[in-house]
């Protein structure tokens, strides 16, 4: 059961840092004048509020990579695993809350998503296709959400 367990915390892990680097543009930022994190590729002074965005942009990076973290450092403590995702699916609802148009839209449908991913030790078989299935549906938000970033 613990194998089966770890694989899906395995699962997960990846699927968020895939998720970061697919919506985000992996590890590059760009600063503008201020030392604001600019979206890569915007232009913050002739986009009309490019620097909102970029801003909620840079906060969902933020909040998955120290998700990241969370998840990683939960080990087999299913417990903690789970108030990773909560505290993920708290951020995006925060951050959807000061977005518009597609970004909150798409923050909104992650949080949802991020927030009702829970691992059940009583059913570790199931759980891993959950998370399997949440992968995938992982992976389109995140297209979604370097789109709505762009």
């Amino acid at each position: 059961m613990i194998k089966i367990t770890s694989c899906v915390l395995g699962i997960a892990g990846v699927s968020a840092m895939l998720l970061i680097t697919a919506a985000c543009g992996g590890s590059e930022d760009i600063r503008d004048n201020t030392g604001t994190v600019a979206a890569a590729g915007s232009d913050s002074a002739s986009d009309g509020g490019s620097a909102d965005k970029a801003t909620i942009c840079a906060g969902a990076k933020k909040a998955f990579s120290q998700y990241g973290t969370d998840a990683g450092a939960s080990g087999g403590d299913l417990e903690a695993f789970n108030k990773a995702g909560d505290k993920l699916a708290a951020t995006l609802n925060g951050l959807a809350g000061k977005a518009d148009g597609d970004l909150k839209t798409t923050l909104s449908s992650m949080a949802s998503s991020w927030g009702a991913v829970k691992i059940d030790p009583s059913d570790p078989a199931g759980s891993a296709s959950k998370v399997l299935e949440f992968s995938k549906r992982a992976t389109e938000q995140g297209k979604k959400l370097a789109s709505a970033c762009a």
